[in-house]
């Protein structure tokens, strides 16, 4: 072999190799590029199951306040059966009043009706009571052309229908 030939024959051998090497790192990039499509799904599927595991955990105490709500409500209804107090011997009336002026004297009417005592009770969602001139108080007596007071009221009266035995 003459020098011309041996060297061809080592540059055809170089570029082989280099070839070679192109397509192993090809080969690698392909895969590198596939393992990392994998982790990236693996990842989304990972946040997915973390959700759903923050959800199922917000919907188990949910059901268990509703579990604790309903033994609640079982233990009060035996109570007011102990106590001969009966759901059905009460009836119920909703007050709603945003902002009415009202005289003192129906204010007051208002107010004595909504005091407890054993044939009424009034759960007060609400309750507002204003002066409708900057020179009249709430506790003081008023002149004779007193002016109405601003009232809200808002609540739930329970009212004994039936007496008790």
């Amino acid at each position: 072999m003459t020098a011309r030939q041996l060297a061809s024959t080592r540059q055809h051998r170089h570029l082989l190799l280099f070839g070679g090497a192109g397509l192993a790192l090809l080969a690698a990039l392909s895969f590198a590029g596939y393992a990392q499509a994998r982790l990236n799904a693996a990842q989304q599927a990972g946040l997915q199951a973390q959700v759903q595991q923050q959800q199922a955990q917000q919907h188990l105490q949910q059901v268990q306040m509703q579990v604790q709500a309903a033994q609640v409500g079982v233990q009060l209804l035996a109570e007011a059966a102990r106590l001969g107090v009966q759901p059905a011997a009460w009836a119920e009336r909703r007050t709603n009043l945003r902002q009415a002026l009202l005289p003192r004297e129906a204010a007051e009417a208002l107010l004595l009706t909504s005091a407890r005592h054993s044939g009424r009770v009034f759960g007060a969602e609400e309750f507002e009571l204003s002066v409708t001139r900057p020179d009249e108080g709430l506790f003081t007596v008023p002149g004779e052309q007193a002016a109405p007071l601003r009232m809200t009221l808002r609540g739930l009266a329970l009212l004994r229908t039936e007496v008790a035995p």
